[in-house]
């Protein structure tokens, strides 16, 4: 096993803090550091620098259990088929309103996807991928600015015929964060759709259902789900919560789609 730490041009301590605390871990480790490219370019580093079969992301905020990843290696050598595979994301108290909302979004596609197959794309933090699959996909995308590179390589990993798979195992993400950093977030996954979207066609229909009236109602379906789940009263602020984020989400789409055809510099 090792670790590929990929610093993406941080202003802040944590390329001296990897450098620090790496070579204490007692596990082979790779540290790379380069000006800021976006995601798809890091990921890209950390893909063609595996040395394994497999890689798995550990995405902010992402906490694994000690035997997650043997449980998953397991899983794919002995099912060549899928390409991708994930853990579910389990119930975590957060330290604010805005962490257990986010937790609870995510229980909702655990509660539904959890134990089988899947053609919904995870996102990348906790996901196991064969490394063989990404490649024959041609990797990541290097030219989506914003986030969205993990769904592009999913969607043409099952469209490649590899499966993607959420098993029984449980990890948390911690989103001990602020509402201003959910908005910037969502602008961002909402700056990186648009370049999504323009490669593939089927997945047009994402735009119309990222719309803050989309979100009204696919926040009081996931508010059902997520009180039955934890039976706290603070998921029914869900259908807000979702009008709000899909704001900043198209903002940002259009944002992009601005940019890319230079009427804004």
């Amino acid at each position: 096993m090792e670790i590929l730490f990929v610093d993406d041009g941080s202003d802040d301590k944590t390329l001296s803090e990897i450098l620090r605390i790496s070579p204490q871990i007692g596990i082979n480790y790779k540290v790379f550091h380069h000006e800021w490219k976006g995601l798809g370019y890091s990921r890209t580093v950390a893909l063609d620098n595996a040395s394994g079969k497999y890689l798995i992301w550990v995405d902010d905020g992402t906490i694994i259990p000690r035997d997650y990843i043997r449980k998953h290696v397991e899983f794919m050598e002995s099912n060549q088929h899928v390409g991708i595979v994930r853990g579910y994301i389990g119930t975590y108290t957060g330290s604010n309103y805005v962490s257990t909302l986010e937790n609870m979004i995510k229980l909702s596609f655990s509660y539904e996807n959890a134990g089988g197959l899947t053609t919904k794309l995870p996102g990348a933090a906790g996901c196991v991928y064969r490394i063989k699959a990404a490649h024959q996909v041609g990797g990541f995308q290097k030219d989506i600015w914003g986030a969205g590179e993990d769904t592009d390589i999913a969607y043409r990993i099952l469209k490649a015929g590899w499966k993607i798979f959420i098993t029984q195992n449980k990890f948390l993400i911690d989103y001990n964060t602020t509402f201003k950093q959910i908005w910037k977030k969502s602008f961002w996954y909402g700056y990186g759709a648009h370049f999504t979207l323009h490669k593939h066609d089927k997945m047009s229909d994402t735009f119309y259902k990222s719309s803050p009236i989309g979100g009204l109602v696919e926040g009081f379906l996931t508010s059902l789900i997520a009180y039955k789940m934890t039976g706290k009263k603070i998921a029914f602020l869900l259908p807000v919560w979702f009008f709000l984020k899909r704001i900043a989400w198209n903002i940002g789409f259009l944002s992009s789609h601005f940019d890319a055809y230079g009427h804004v510099q």
